[in-house]
């Protein structure tokens, strides 16, 4: 369901590592959703932002949860040069 929501933000937007930490119900912690999404280098949204729209899209649905969301910007490789170091 999550990696649903994130992706209706943009369907470049993916989801992994994903973590359930319980909360006790009897001291009213709430349960954590701990997980990483990752966006694309050049996605306009800044982090912050970002990781606030999908905790409001998670806690329309499920208020007894708290989201820790890491954001990781996708980097992708480029070709070294022949002779050039890493070959």
């Amino acid at each position: 369901w999550i990696r649903q929501q994130v992706q209706q933000i943009d369907p470049r937007l993916t989801v992994h590592d994903f973590c359930i930490i319980p909360g006790g119900r009897e001291s009213g912690e709430k349960t954590s959703l701990v997980f990483d999404c990752v966006a694309p280098r050049d996605f306009p949204v800044e982090d912050a932002d970002l990781r606030q729209s999908i905790t409001r899209l998670v806690q329309q649905r499920y208020p007894r949860c708290q989201c820790q969301i890491t954001i990781d910007r996708d980097y992708a490789a480029l070709p070294h040069a022949e002779g050039e170091p890493g070959q």
